[in-house]
């Protein structure tokens, strides 16, 4: 997400309109250019983290995966690249009022469920990024979303800007939701959550999507969010 003031709103911006935001995305994309990126992998798409920041090559990347469960791993990029890939085409919502839709690439959330065996009582997954922010999920929510473990993006690596090396992305609420630049992955009880990184700073901890306009960067231009929850109809 772009950096927001710790007086954010609790509700998804209203946008005034596509000039504002393209006005926006140009002077971030190329600021953002011309000191993190590159020309092949910067992806068509706004960036969505960007405070903390951090610049890693993907070939040392690790993650780990732990709390209450019964085969806690160590996962590198390699070791989720040799496992089957999937791509979802679904709608990304951002709270600061835009929305993308891409073919995303990556591991299934329940994938790695099934290898790593959470304790019946482990119902949240706490996610840590690369610099330390924590942001917490429902375990069930996300298995029922169809929770992406995402890598690539419309055939492109996901750029730090972006998320990458690798974000957990899940469709039927913000984006914030799921956090970029993944560091660790701990399934834990209810009793284990605190605020995550952005309710500290005012956005709802259930993340979830608020009917209004938003501007779509893949369409370029305002389209409605009709009711909460994914947007499939465009």
């Amino acid at each position: 997400m772009l950096q927001c003031p710790n007086d954010m709103p609790r509700i998804a911006l209203k946008p005034k309109g596509p000039k504002m935001f393209r006005s926006l995305y140009t002077r971030y994309k190329n600021e953002l250019e011309q000191t993190h990126t590159t020309p092949d992998t910067y992806l068509d798409l706004p960036a969505t983290y960007r405070e903390g920041l951090s610049m890693v090559d993907p070939e040392a990347w690790q993650m780990e995966i732990g709390g209450q469960v019964q085969h806690p791993q160590t996962i590198r990029m390699r070791d989720l690249q040799a496992l089957p890939q999937i791509t979802q085409n679904r709608r990304l919502v951002s709270a600061e009022g835009w929305t993308f839709r891409a073919e995303w690439g990556g591991i299934p959330l329940f994938q790695l469920v099934e290898q790593i065996r959470p304790d019946p009582q482990a119902t949240l997954l706490r996610q840590t990024s690369m610099n330390g922010q924590v942001e917490f999920l429902p375990l069930a929510a996300a298995l029922q979303n169809r929770a992406l473990l995402c890598y690539n993006a419309n055939g492109k690596p996901l750029s730090p800007l972006h998320g990458g090396p690798l974000r957990l992305l899940i469709f039927d609420r913000y984006s914030y939701k799921g956090m970029a630049q993944l560091a660790r992955l701990d399934f834990v009880s209810a009793k284990e959550e605190t605020p995550g990184f952005w309710e500290t700073r005012g956005y709802p901890a259930d993340g979830q999507i608020e009917p209004g306009k938003y501007y779509a960067f893949d369409l370029k231009k305002m389209r409605p969010v009709p009711q909460d929850g994914e947007v499939t109809i465009y």
